[in-house]
């Protein structure tokens, strides 16, 4: 009977050790920040323009990790056979052209390294689908993530959001500040300004107050170090997000 409940504890804690995840994906701003799988993300973006979708990819073991990159390209707008949508990601400093549907990237231990999902809209807007998924073959774990570009199951409201036309100047900046400019369809009252590092870690957060038409921000980046930033201006429920580069 010993040698029996012996044998039951160690097949049930080399299954709940197997079951452990061995990498983590975080959505570096947003409302989701430890992506599960099967999350679907909700972006709008207009025609001609491009939105991009920023994440970090960590290795949580002591050892190095190789990680699986596919995309899945489920539904991409078509206006013509010469005017379509583009999708295509990077992983850390290397961009994939679109024909690249299949990559494979190396962790170091604890290593956190950007993923980005990026979509150049075609000259009219119109939905898309793309599905990326990230897997470690040696403990089967995987994590696919969908990304729906101007969804129409989410009405009108939400795919003509207020603010618009995000840009930063300058970017990149070597200087103490750089200026957030937007247009915002309508007065949207107190927000937030958030600046978050390429770990998904919140570097500063300052209330602000959205108006209709231009609106300019100066944000002090005198205590930044060198290295890749994200701006994200607005709420959850509307929000834009800009990388910004910073060079000391």
């Amino acid at each position: 009977m010993k040698k029996i409940l012996l044998s039951i504890f160690a097949c049930v804690s080399i299954y709940t050790f197997a079951q452990q995840p061995v990498f983590r994906i975080v959505e570096l701003v947003g409302g989701n920040p430890t992506v599960n799988d099967g999350a679907t993300f909700y972006v709008s973006v207009s025609g001609g323009n491009v939105s991009q979708k920023s994440y970090s990819m960590t290795n949580l073991t002591a050892s190095t990790l190789t990680l699986s990159v596919r995309k899945f390209e489920d539904l991409i707008n078509t206006v013509s056979i010469n005017d379509l949508a583009d999708a295509y990601y990077c992983t850390g400093t290397t961009c994939y052209p679109s024909s690249t549907f299949n990559s494979t990237v190396s962790l170091a231990p604890n290593q956190s390294m950007l993923f980005y999902a990026d979509l150049t809209e075609a000259s009219v807007a119109g939905q898309s689908i793309v599905r990326y998924r990230f897997s470690n073959a040696s403990v089967s774990q995987s994590v696919t993530l969908s990304i729906r570009y101007n969804d129409p199951t989410v009405g009108i409201k939400e795919n003509n959001k207020a603010i618009k036309a995000l840009s930063l100047y300058p970017n990149p900046c070597n200087g103490s500040a750089t200026t957030v400019e937007f247009n915002s369809a309508a007065s949207i009252g107190q927000t937030q300004l958030v600046v978050v590092n390429a770990l998904g870690e919140i570097v500063s957060k300052t209330n602000t107050t959205i108006l209709q038409g231009n609106n300019k921000i100066q944000i002090n980046t005198e205590s930044l170090q060198s290295g890749i930033y994200f701006i994200r201006i607005g709420n959850d429920n509307n929000a834009l997000t800009k990388k910004l580069t910073i060079t000391k």
